[in-house]
């Protein structure tokens, strides 16, 4: 529908205005707010990813997004949200780095392993983002901490699936998959740190450890060789 035709302050009329036209600009505002979102959530995270939480500031993400201060506000209410949204996205993507490999896998043994080296590859190729992901959100805490549990909790079910393919009449306790989470996270971390040795040369040990409570030793070893050759 058309609008009728108004008076500039000049006196002119000015063209009609179309609705299909209105949402045009409505459309390349959206996409212009978020992509100035976009670039603050990236500053958000490199810059806790480089220089940790503890030093994340608006005025910091202001200089590494070059967004202006009244655009961000526009946006989030201050620093914390905006590392909350950026990991909520960032989330979603660990989740499926890790995760897609499992689905696509033939047993769980090789969507393990899979997820084990798509892990390393991603500490070795994007450390600060890593850093930020794994370890500064647990600075953060709040909304972001809970959110990083939730996330915990999937990727600990994907390990505690192999109860589905174990022939084995010793079942685990449930809080196995935790365990051996914790210890993955934990090396990742450690070696993100420059604490330990880079984690793709622990994939091995701790597909062996993984392995072990579901499936038994002789078939951890049978893995950790495997991984070994690869």
């Amino acid at each position: 529908m058309s609008r009728e035709p108004t008076k500039r302050p000049g006196g002119e009329e000015r063209p009609f205005t179309t609705e299909a036209a209105e949402g045009s600009l409505r459309r390349r505002h959206s996409a212009r707010r978020e992509e100035i979102a976009a670039r603050l959530r990236a500053a958000a995270l490199a810059v806790a990813g480089e220089e940790g939480y503890a030093a994340l500031s608006v005025q910091r993400i202001l200089d590494r997004s070059g967004v202006g201060r009244s655009s961000f506000y526009a946006l989030f209410a201050g620093k914390d949200e905006c590392f909350l949204a950026a990991y909520e996205e960032a989330a979603g993507e660990l989740e499926e780095t890790l995760l897609g490999p499992c689905r696509e896998a033939p047993d769980w043994h090789e969507g393990l392993a899979a997820s084990l080296t798509a892990l390393a590859r991603l500490l070795a190729e994007r450390p600060a983002w890593a850093r930020a992901v794994l370890v500064e959100v647990q600075v953060a805490g709040g909304a972001a901490g809970a959110r990083r549990k939730e996330v915990f909790e999937r990727l600990s079910s994907a390990i505690d699936s192999a109860r589905r393919e174990t022939v084995s009449r010793h079942s685990p306790p449930p809080t196995t998959a935790a365990f051996i989470l914790a210890g993955i996270e934990s090396i990742a971390v450690r070696s993100l740190r420059g604490q330990a040795p880079d984690f793709d040369t622990a994939v091995p040990d701790l597909l062996y450890i993984a392995t072990v409570p579901y499936f038994g030793a002789e078939a951890a070893a049978r893995g950790r060789r495997r991984a070994r050759r690869a």
